[in-house]
């Protein structure tokens, strides 16, 4: 998450020194950019922010603060935190990741992303032999 401070909100697109694009500077590199107009909303956009940020595969997300707006006083409702979605795979895509890895000559299982637990590790080691899967035997897991 990166905060980034904005001119004051009556000074937007009057060529004000220091003004820039946010979304023109992070929204290629970024999983979202957001600007806080109103005070009020600041729960709101950060929990959405920081859900965005911890879905699907984690990335950065920006929010434009401007300069004036952080001096604002008002009574923000307090918001419940926006839970992150796992996602994950039905039945139908591990019975046919199955049959795709059954059914290879040279079958290669390249995992990624976050979350790895010790347990999850331990049971990909062990998955070729709890399934019809004839995996090579010399397969290591990283961490």
């Amino acid at each position: 998450m990166l905060f980034v401070g904005l001119i004051p909100r009556a000074e937007t697109y009057r060529e004000s020194f220091q003004e820039f694009d946010l979304n023109g500077w992070f929204g290629t590199t970024t999983k979202g950019v957001f600007q806080i107009e109103h005070a009020e909303r600041i729960p709101e956009i950060v929990s959405r922010a920081f859900a965005l940020a911890r879905t699907g595969r984690p990335g950065p997300v920006v929010i434009g603060l401007p300069e004036d707006m952080l001096r604002d006083r008002v009574q923000a409702q307090a918001v419940e935190p926006i839970r992150a979605l796992q996602s994950v795979p039905g039945q139908d895509a591990i019975a046919q990741l199955e049959h795709l890895l059954a059914t290879a000559s040279k079958p290669l299982v390249i995992l990624g992303g976050g979350g790895w637990t010790p347990q999850a590790t331990r049971q990909v080691q062990h998955w070729p032999n709890a399934t019809s899967c004839r995996l090579p035997s010399t397969l290591t897991a990283w961490t």
